[in-house]
């Protein structure tokens, strides 16, 4: 599991670029809109990507157990990367009306089976983000399974949430990057 740190990425983009994405964020009712650092650094780290076809898994679709409730990452990530297929997973089921690049699929994030089922089905992903449980197990079994099939990024979020001690340490120990508070980031070599 070759980790590295992420080279400083600087100022890719310009103040114009960054407030594309919050504004993204907001007009689509992404909860990613009320911690800044993330539009931003999402930005930041994502923009050489934009226009690529790209296929990008989202763990954790929000809304909890409202079925109608929740794909405003799904739906910011859509507009942004308007050439990628989006694919999120919740372990609640939603019925949700998703732009047309955008698939929804029911599983839990420890249920290795599944992941990897899922992760042959769209032959890996390019970008992995795991806004799921933010609990330090079912966090690192998520991890274990899918950053195999990841090509460039692995993102988790919220560690500041983490519901049980040691998420953090944990990606510390194996190499990950702590570039804000609140979020881990993991490239694989050669990004």
């Amino acid at each position: 599991m070759p980790l590295r740190p992420l080279k400083s990425i600087g100022s890719l983009v310009t103040n114009q670029m960054t407030k594309g994405l919050h504004r993204i964020a907001r007009s689509v009712g992404a909860k990613k809109q009320y911690l800044r650092s993330f539009t931003e650094r999402y930005e930041q780290l994502f923009a050489p990507y934009r226009e690529r076809t790209l296929t990008i898994l989202e763990l954790g679709v929000g809304g909890y157990k409202n079925p109608s409730s929740g794909g405003g990452s799904l739906r910011m990530w859509a507009e942004f990367f308007p050439n990628a297929q989006i694919v999120g997973v919740d372990i609640a089921e939603k019925q949700l009306q998703l732009p047309h690049n955008v698939a929804l699929h029911q599983g839990s994030q420890t249920d290795v089976e599944f992941l990897v089922d899922l992760a042959a089905t769209y032959s890996g992903f390019d970008i992995v983000i795991d806004d799921a449980s933010h609990v330090t197990e079912k966090t690192i079994i998520s991890f274990e399974t899918l950053w195999p099939f990841a090509r460039l990024f692995y993102v988790i979020e919220d560690l500041h949430m983490a519901k049980a001690a040691g998420t953090a340490d944990y990606f510390q120990y194996i190499g990950a990057n702590f570039d804000t508070p609140h979020m881990c980031i993991m490239a694989k070599d050669g990004e």
